[in-house]
Parts: structure tokens; C-alpha cells; sequence
């Protein structure tokens, strides 16, 4: 890109950014449960829906305790705005855990909430993305590729005949999904631990071949 400037950069820095929400996007739906809460389907955690609003609330506060500290009077009442929005947002959140409003609007809480969660994870993954974009500036090509074809492909399979192994067997052989999916993930991450041996291994091989004389 330096050989552009101005709009035609822009289109193409627009263009990035865009494909790492799309990625987000499809990448929340796969693998992390798309608009569901974690663990959606235990009742035990039930307690996770009162989440969004409380930390809408507490962001909302955390804003009014910062703005009289900005040095210029636009940012302090740019910041108390910010924070009574998120106080409207964080009601807005809470509006579907009273009984009678979800009586009243059904499907209130699951587009709500719905909405929330999976903004939540896709901010998540683009803040994933950037950390790992500003961390490794000047990751090359080759490297990535490298990481891609002879990592993460192969994790991927591993982990989708982990998947299956698991309910096998707790679905035909009658295992508790607490022994068969923590010891498929086990042995999952075990197969990470071995690529990524073998990975610094022959990175140690390649610079003693490329310093020898």
C-alpha cells in the first residue's frame, strides 16, 4: 500500500478492516456460538444474563468518573454522553430480565441479548486481529502461510475427529460429556503442543543452515 495514498489507500485499508469483520463475523458463528450466551444451554449460569446490562452500567459510570479528569472541556462532555448512552443501553438490556416485559414481548430478550453477544464476540475477534496486527508489523507472506498450512489446517482436522470422537462416545457409548469432551480437547491441545514443537524445531534447523558458512 505505499505505493497509494489518500482515497484509493483508503479503499484498501477500508477493504482490510472490513474483511476482518466479515471473518469476526463468520468466525463467531462457527466456533464460539454466534448470538448464544456461554454455556446457553446450563442452567447453572443463568446468571450470565444480567451481563450485558451490568456491564453497560459499568462502563456508563466509569465514563462519568473520568470526565471531570479530561483536560479539554469537549472531551469531558463527550465522555459524560458516552456514559448516558450506555446507561440508556444498560436499560435497555435489563428491560427484558423483568418477567413481565418478557410476558409481554416474547422474543424481546433473545434479540436483545442476541445482539449483544455476538457484537460482544465479534469485538472480541477484531481486537484478537489488531493485537496480532500490531504486535507482528511486518508479518511476511511466507510466514504466514507457513503457520497456516503446516498449523492451524492440521489442528483444524485434529479437532474436528476430536469433536467427532467425542460424541461417539458419549452418544453411542454412553460417556459422560464431561470425561469425553475434556479428554478429546486434551488430546487436541496435546497435537498443538507437538506442532508447535516441531515447528521451533525446524525454525532452529533453518538458522543454523542459513548461518553456516
Amino acid at each position: 500500500m505505499t505505493e497509494y495514498s489518500g482515497f484509493r489507500w483508503a479503499l484498501y485499508f477500508l477493504a482490510e478492516y472490513t474483511n476482518m469483520v466479515v471473518v469476526a463475523s463468520i468466525a463467531t458463528t462457527l466456533f464460539l456460538g454466534g448470538w448464544l450466551r456461554p454455556f446457553a444451554g446450563t442452567s447453572a449460569f443463568n446468571f450470565l444474563d444480567g451481563f450485558p446490562s451490568v456491564l453497560m452500567l459499568g462502563i456508563g459510570l466509569y465514563c462519568f468518573y473520568r470526565a471531570p479528569k479530561q483536560p479539554v472541556k469537549v472531551q469531558s462532555l463527550f465522555m459524560i454522553a458516552v456514559g448516558l448512552l450506555l446507561l440508556v443501553v444498560a436499560i435497555v438490556l435489563g428491560m427484558p430480565l423483568v418477567p413481565a416485559v418478557n410476558t409481554l414481548v416474547p422474543g424481546l430478550k433473545a434479540g436483545l441479548h442476541g445482539a449483544f453477544w455476538f457484537l460482544l464476540k465479534v469485538g472480541l475477534y477484531i481486537y484478537l486481529f489488531m493485537w496480532l496486527r500490531f504486535t507482528f508489523p511486518r508479518y511476511r507472506f511466507d510466514q504466514l502461510m507457513r503457520l497456516g498450512w503446516q498449523f492451524l489446517i492440521p489442528l483444524s482436522i485434529v479437532n474436528v475427529m476430536g469433536l467427532a470422537v467425542a460424541l461417539v462416545l458419549h452418544r453411542h457409548w454412553g460417556w459422560s460429556p464431561w470425561i469425553s469432551f475434556p479428554l478429546t480437547t486434551a488430546a487436541t491441545l496435546a497435537v498443538a503442543g507437538f506442532l508447535g514443537s516441531t515447528e521451533q524445531k525446524r525454525d532452529k534447523e533453518h538458522v543454523f543452515v542459513g548461518d553456516a558458512p
